[in-house]
């Protein structure tokens, strides 16, 4: 499940993910658009913010997500 966020400027600034399933999730690519800037942090509860590598494409730009445990969630955080 992914719920985005947008800030003031109309433009992706938060991604929520939630691994609704009973199983682990493998590692994702997602792709983020109109999001402003290049530089996103994984975000969970409990742990440091984890920068991650960035794959720009024209005016998008994708993440690999790290694989997820069953019913855990977590957000990519755009700067």
């Amino acid at each position: 499940m992914t719920v985005p966020r947008l800030g003031a400027d109309g433009r992706l600034a938060t991604l929520f993910l939630l691994n609704a399933s009973i199983d682990r999730t493998p590692a994702f690519r997602v792709r983020l658009r109109r999001a402003r800037s290049g530089r996103v942090e994984w975000v969970t509860p409990g742990r440091a913010p984890v920068r991650l590598a960035v794959r720009r494409q024209g005016r998008e730009v994708s993440v690999e997500v790290p694989p997820m445990a069953a019913w855990t969630a977590g957000y990519l955080r755009v700067r």
